[in-house]
């Protein structure tokens, strides 16, 4: 069973933050909220804070930079509650709803 990491844009369920609500086309996190934030000495990761207060993180798969849309899919992808505590941390290609891009 593939991990669920979903949040709500335009009243849409997004379930991949790399691809559009279609699935079928490669996104720009940003275009869904993501923004960049430091996460301590030169490492970087795009965030979403979650209205639970939670928040989903995107890093690249060393987890220390801003990930690259060409290499989407080895991407980490974490699900992180209020007290930023991980819940779920996977490939962005191993998220529940993945359809390969046009």
């Amino acid at each position: 069973m593939s991990p669920v990491i979903a949040f709500e844009f335009q009243s849409q369920i997004i379930t991949n933050p790399f691809l559009s609500p279609d699935r079928l086309q490669l996104v720009d996190p940003a275009t869904y909220g993501f923004a960049t934030e430091h996460t301590g000495g030169n490492c970087t990761a795009l965030y979403l804070t979650l209205p639970t207060g939670g928040f989903i993180r995107l890093t690249d798969e060393g987890g220390t930079e801003v990930p690259y849309l060409d290499e989407w899919e080895m991407s980490l992808v974490g699900l992180y509650d209020a007290q930023g505590e991980a819940v779920c941390v996977v490939h962005a290609s191993e998220l529940s709803g993945f359809a390969q891009p046009a």
